[in-house]
């Protein structure tokens, strides 16, 4: 079902760049190699990717999709920003369950 007409986000620019940058700082760190590592999941170029990372820019399209596939934290800030909070604990739930589900394995031996 769609949401009903004439709800608007109030997310400015600022704000979205921002909070991608903090989520891929707190997932990948400030290197170098975080750079590198968002250009292979995006496609997109250093310059680009330290954009990113120092809040200056915000991905978009395509390569916003390239971040929350691959970056758990990038997601739940992208689901935050869109006002969509059930949806973060739910991801988180799963989360949790996945990595109990490591933990029985690895104690279990399998």
């Amino acid at each position: 079902m769609l949401p009903k007409a004439g709800r608007f986000l109030q997310v400015s620019p600022e704000d979205y760049a921002t909070t991608i940058a903090a989520a891929l700082v707190n997932h990948l760190g400030d290197s170098h190699r975080a750079v590198k590592t968002i250009g292979r999941w995006t496609g997109a170029c250093e310059r680009t990717a330290t954009n990113w990372l120092n809040g200056e820019a915000g991905p978009r399209g395509h390569h916003l999709v390239g971040l929350v596939a691959h970056s758990d934290e990038t997601l739940a800030a992208f689901l935050m920003l869109a006002g969509r909070r059930q949806a973060v604990s739910s991801t988180r739930l799963f989360a949790l369950r996945d990595e109990a589900e490591r933990f029985v394995r690895l104690v279990d031996g399998s």
